[in-house]
């Protein structure tokens, strides 16, 4: 195997690929295929991701330490040559030599399903977005609740994306694109998938129109020359109707400045906080500091801060729908946020 390119091409493509790796094992390992043009693709055995570059390269293909490889590339043109288990790469004046693996140690598909009935193809920047205005409410990917460290996908009369961890949820709606009506039941029989925190992230390393596929078990997105594939978690998404008072709830609204009382507040160590609505102007109380911020509307709730931090930051207008049991926090006609308060006071 043989392979002529650029190596800020072949590093950038590096660290994308970095994001779907592990540090140890084969995990860390790149798996370079010399065949019309080279490809770089990694693995942690749940999420694949495979690049495209324009090469002059004699076919082959082998698999080094990512690490290594990167740490090999100092700029300018760089050439990789590969004799028997070691791989030569010359990049500018210096000359590395490492050591590495055949191709048949690199996991090959992982198993994935080739059989997706639902395709579609949707922009790749307000794909994202919409998995990114979730991540904050997700379970950390270590918990025990494995199902709630994913975005939930799910197909009515739009595409609604949601993340929850219980006591915080975010949505975000987009017009559905032709073919999203085939994607598959859950085991509740709603159409719905839980797509995986690291999916999430990888997504933003893609550019374009991209072509999604999925079945009951993978999801797949390829954008011009990337490619990421990655599985879905198992089990459903809890029943989150009763964080959602319904548009009679009482409404308090806020201008930015209750996101600079609350990082205030936060920032002087309070767990919670409590905001007490008194007409045109808003008490916003911690353990050790207070607040009086504008509002409009008249309420008391109370919140673990963290979670309404992180709300707080969905837009400069914050409308918030106070039911008996929960509230939640609007932007026009959009429901974007909604929190399980620790006490909800409708005043009187």
């Amino acid at each position: 195997m043989k392979a002529s390119l650029d190596s800020a091409k072949l590093l950038a493509a590096l660290k994308r690929a970095s994001l779907a790796a592990e540090r140890d094992g084969i995990c860390g390992h790149v798996l370079l295929i010399a065949e019309g043009d080279l490809s770089v693709q990694t693995t942690d055995m749940v999420i694949s991701y495979k690049e495209h570059l324009d090469a002059k390269i004699e076919s082959g293909r082998t698999v080094v330490n990512a690490a290594l490889l990167s740490k090999a590339l100092r700029g300018g043109p760089v050439s990789l040559a590969l004799d028997d288990h070691t791989l030569a790469i010359q990049s500018g004046d210096a000359v590395a030599h490492l050591q590495t693996l055949g191709p048949d140690a690199f996991p090959e598909s992982l198993g994935f399903s080739k059989d997706y009935p639902c395709q579609f193809v949707m922009d790749i920047e307000v794909f994202a977005q919409a998995l990114n205005w979730c991540l904050p409410s997700l379970e950390p990917e270590d918990s025990v609740r494995h199902h709630l460290t994913g975005v939930e996908l799910r197909y009515g009369i739009d595409l609604l994306f949601t993340g929850s961890d219980g006591k915080i949820l975010t949505r975000r709606s987009l017009p559905a694109p032709l073919g999203a009506n085939n994607l598959p039941e859950n085991e509740a029989g709603a159409q719905s998938i839980i797509i995986p925190k690291k999916f999430c992230r990888l997504v933003d390393q893609l550019e374009g129109d991209g072509l999604f596929k999925i079945s009951d078990s993978v999801i797949s997105v390829e954008a011009g020359k990337r490619l990421i594939i990655s599985r879905l978690l198992d089990g459903s998404y809890p029943d989150v109707s009763k964080m959602l008072p319904d548009r009679s709830a009482n409404k308090i609204v806020f201008g930015p400045e209750l996101t600079s009382a609350i990082e205030y507040i936060k920032g002087l160590g309070s767990g919670r906080v409590s905001i007490n609505a008194a007409g045109k102007t808003a008490t916003v109380e911690g353990a050790a500091s207070q607040v009086t911020v504008p509002c409009e509307g008249h309420g008391k709730i109370g919140f673990d801060i963290a979670h309404l931090s992180r709300a707080c930051k969905a837009s400069d207008r914050l409308i918030f729908f106070v039911g008996e049991h929960s509230c939640y926090l609007g932007e026009a006609d959009t429901v974007l946020c909604s929190m399980l308060p620790e006490r909800v006071a409708a005043a009187a």
